[in-house]
């Protein structure tokens, strides 16, 4: 069984690896310039879909740690709204 603490560090260290990685990967898909034709080229100009695919990503990442480790904290919805 995975101690409380044990368990926060991996959290903070996956939280701060993940977003890490996703500021590189965006910087580096936002500023690229994509070749269409031999003298076209085009930049990625929709940020808002890599910041949900980033959701989807940590959401999906963490119901994974969650049904590995099978100590997930159930909290009703209807308190995050």
């Amino acid at each position: 069984m995975v101690t409380s603490e044990l368990r926060l560090v991996l959290y903070c260290l996956g939280l701060y690896v993940t977003f890490m990685m996703w500021g590189y990967l965006q910087e580096r898909i936002t500023s690229t310039k994509y070749s269409v034709d031999d003298d076209v080229f085009v930049i990625w100009k929709f940020p808002i879909a890599l910041n949900l695919a980033m959701a989807i990503a940590t959401f999906l990442t963490a119901s994974v740690i969650d049904a590995i480790w099978g100590e997930a904290i159930k909290v009703p919805i209807s308190v995050f709204w």
